[in-house]
This record gives structure tokens, sequence and C-alpha cells, in this order.
């Protein structure tokens, strides 16, 4: 059976938890600390009651955090729905909450 794509992440985390898995503007983290980032986020969804399935969106710049976020949505099975923060106003992403969207 073929691993989804969060699954395949997970078990490379834990098999290199020490490596360094990402570098951004010249911050580094390993896999453990990415891993246990994603599983956070992962667990945030699940006890604010959003449902597999429903689609969760990251307005972010890239960083550490976006990744893991990125990983944890799709843990929960959530679509991940990226939004480039660039073109993206505090009122475009406050529209989203009429279609049942919140800021967490």
């Amino acid at each position: 059976m073929m691993e989804r794509f969060h699954e395949y992440f997970e078990h490379g985390a834990i098999r290199l938890q020490y490596k360094i898995a990402l570098t951004v503007d010249g911050r580094s983290t390993t896999y453990r600390k990415l891993l246990d980032y994603t599983w956070t986020i992962a667990e945030t969804l699940y006890h604010l009651g959003v449902p597999a399935g429903a689609r969760v969106a990251i307005c972010s710049e890239m960083s550490m955090n976006a990744v893991a976020a990125a990983f944890g949505i799709l843990k929960t099975g959530c679509v991940l729905v990226c939004v480039q923060h660039m073109n993206s106003t505090v009122e475009h992403l406050h529209g989203w909450n009429g279609h049942h969207g919140r800021p967490l």
C-alpha cells in the first residue's frame, strides 16, 4: 500500500530524527523538532473539532512553522490550501469568515 505524503515524512523523520531537516533564513531545525511541531498542529486541529476533509489554509511566508503546519494539516486528513501571503490582506482573510473560516 502506498504511503500518504505526511506518512512518508513521518517515517523518514523518525529514522533521521537528529539530522537537519530544514534551514530557513539561516536557522535550522532537526527532523525530530519539525515532527514534534507537526504533531502539535495536528492535535490542535483535532481539539478544535476540524474534521478530516475540511479545507485548512495557510497564509504565511516560508518558515519552519509553515512547513510543520502543512504536515500537521495533512496528518489530520484535512486539505491543505496555501494562500499567497504577499497578495493577501487582512480584509481578504477576514472574508473567509463568511465561508466558515477562522484564523487560528
